[in-house]
């Protein structure tokens, strides 16, 4: 495309209105791919949600960083407290440095024994950040004072409540209004699917009906979620924000405070498997699938009964409901219902179109199945996989 335009730039003829026809076709097509895709992905839909709730135009929510959104926000809420900020950025910035969350190196392998699932905090910063009540105005920087603050047993009054755990809260509530009002469309938008599939499955035609309140639905559903996760990505980034040095509601100490209460819980459920094991016996008993079936729906239970013990156990510790608990459920798949034919192929890879030798054969993996037609886009080698 350069090619042509740098060919045009030192004549004109009929070859080169052709080809700088072909340069402007090809920069619309580009320009409507971007569009395309903001609307497919429901972006614009995100930046009014977030622009709504932060003060600041919908030009600032496209073209600047989310940081400052952040800022915006707290400042408007302290404000309100008589408390008057500056959002102008650090010059000078601390340089010492506080303890980052740990991070477990990852076991790498593929898994194909047990259904693999763990426990998963639900919005882990922000939910940290409510729970001990971080915040500059109500950090407590000296053992004198918190021993002074433990024996007078303040308690946990709404009045203490620092301007970030309010901020969070408020966000918190909306989000979870949205989710609330998610839940019906989703249930909705199942059966519809199930009522299509079971149509085409019969070849029966599709009625306008049918079609229409399944179209409506699934824009309704887009908009919502888009709207509930622009808000989940909003308060995760009040974490990013307590660790910008350059930021002025930056306080070194918070940020470390933060960073080292991050956990995680994966679980294994070994011995949970037992009667399965032996109902299989290597192969000799049960089918594969009965077989994984089962391990699957132990493992539901299972783990449905240790996230209630451990919501229990930190509603016991700390006293508030902020920090909970989400079953990584996506991770669980009952094997019995795929199609394996779907998920592994095999092809023919050529380095070289005119090569007429036979190429060599090897094994991938389809991550989506409905993302383009190019097998390309869709595949993912079985060592990447993995």
């Amino acid at each position: 495309m350069n090619k042509y335009y740098e060919r045009a730039l030192k004549e004109t003829n009929a070859t080169t209105a052709e080809q700088m026809r072909e340069v402007a076709k090809y920069c619309i097509i580009d320009a409507l791919s971007y569009q395309r895709l903001m609307v497919k992905r429901n972006v614009i839909n995100e930046y009014r949600e977030v622009t709504s709730i932060a003060f600041i135009s919908l030009f600032n929510t496209h073209y600047f960083a989310i940081g400052m959104k952040v800022r915006n926000l707290l400042s408007a809420s302290v404000w309100q407290e008589g408390i008057l900020t500056s959002t102008i950025s650090c010059e000078q910035t601390e340089t010492e440095k506080y303890p980052e969350a740990y991070i477990f190196p990852p076991v790498k392998g593929l898994e194909n024994r047990r259904p693999v699932t763990g426990l998963n905090f639900a919005l882990l910063y922000p939910s940290l950040i409510m729970t001990y009540n971080f915040s500059p105005d109500k950090i407590i920087l000296s053992r004198e004072h918190a021993e002074t603050l433990k024996k007078s047993e303040h308690g946990n009054q709404a009045k203490m409540k620092s301007f970030y755990l309010k901020v969070l809260e408020e966000l918190l509530i909306r989000r979870n209004a949205l989710k609330r009002r998610l839940a019906p469309l989703n249930d909705r938008k199942e059966e519809l699917e199930k009522e299509i599939s079971l149509a085409e499955a019969k070849s029966e035609d599709i009625t306008d009906g049918l079609k229409s309140e399944y179209s409506s639905v699934c824009f309704n559903d887009a908009c919502l979620d888009t709207k509930q996760l622009a808000l989940k990505v909003y308060m995760n980034t009040f974490y990013d924000e307590v660790g910008n040095s350059r930021s002025p509601f930056f306080l070194q100490a918070l940020a470390g405070g933060v960073t080292s209460a991050d956990f995680l819980y994966l679980v294994c459920l070994e011995e949970c498997f037992q009667e399965c094991d032996e109902a299989y016996d290597s192969g000799n008993g049960i089918l594969k699938e009965e077989y994984w079936s089962r391990m699957v729906n132990i493992s539901i239970k299972e783990i449905e009964r240790l996230h209630d013990e451990v919501k229990v156990f930190l509603r016991n510790d700390n006293g508030t409901s902020y920090l909970k608990m989400d079953v990584l459920r996506e991770t669980i798949k009952d094997i019995s219902r795929t199609d394996h034919n779907e998920i592994i192929k095999t092809t023919v890879w050529k380095p070289d179109k005119d090569n007429k030798k036979p190429g060599e054969r090897f094994e991938y993996v389809m991550v989506e199945n409905n993302l383009s037609e190019r097998v390309r886009d869709k595949i993912e080698y079985p060592e990447v996989a993995r």
